[in-house]
C-alpha cells in the first residue's frame, strides 16, 4: 500500500497536468522583468464595467479571432503606436489592462504603452487564467465560445478549460 501511494504521488508530481495548468508563477518569473505591474483576475473583472478601463489583447490576430475577452481591443504585439492607443483609450487617465496567453508577450507590449504615458496593468495569467476560471470569451463575430487559441503545445498545458486550438 505504501509503495502504491508513493508511486501515485510521484506520478501526480511529475505530470504537467498536476501542477502546470495553473502555476504561472515560475514561467512569469523566468520570462518577465517586472516592467508592468500585474492585476489579478478578480480586480480586473471588477474594473470591466468602468468606462475608463480598456482591455487590450496583445496576441496575434489569429489568436484574437478564435476568442478574446468580451470588449477587448486587438492591438497585437510589437507595432504599438501612440495613435493606436489614443484611438482606443484617448485620455491618458484611462487604465489599460493588457493580456496575452499567460502574460509574457503582454508585458512587452504593456511596457511600450507605459512609455507613452498611460497607466497599464498586465492581467496575471492572461486569457488562459481568465478562461480557466470560467469567464466568458467571444470570437471574431462576438459570439460566445469555449474555443481558445493555445499558442503552442508548450504553452497549452496552462489552459485547463476550453477547447484548445493550435492552428
Amino acid at each position: 500500500m505504501k509503495q502504491l501511494l508513493t508511486t501515485m504521488t510521484a506520478l501526480m508530481l511529475l505530470s504537467p497536468f498536476a501542477w502546470a495548468q495553473e502555476d504561472f508563477a515560475p514561467v512569469l518569473l523566468q520570462y518577465n522583468h517586472d516592467l508592468v505591474p500585474y492585476i489579478d483576475l478578480e480586480e480586473a473583472k471588477a474594473l470591466r464595467a468602468d468606462s475608463e478601463v480598456f482591455f487590450l489583447d496583445t496576441r496575434s490576430r489569429k489568436e484574437f479571432d478564435v476568442s478574446h475577452i468580451p470588449g477587448a481591443h486587438f492591438i497585437g504585439e510589437g507595432n504599438i503606436t501612440k495613435d493606436l492607443i489614443q484611438s482606443i483609450a484617448g485620455d491618458k487617465a484611462a487604465m489599460l489592462i493588457v493580456y496575452c496567453s499567460i502574460g509574457v508577450r503582454s508585458e512587452k507590449s504593456g511596457a511600450q504603452i507605459q512609455d507613452l504615458g498611460y497607466t497599464v496593468r498586465n492581467l496575471y495569467g492572461g486569457i488562459f487564467h481568465w478562461k480557466n476560471n470560467q469567464n466568458p470569451l467571444v470570437n471574431n463575430q462576438q459570439l460566445s465560445t469555449d474555443s481558445i487559441h493555445a499558442f503552442s503545445k508548450r504553452w497549452g498545458i496552462y489552459l485547463a478549460d476550453g477547447i484548445k486550438i493550435y492552428d
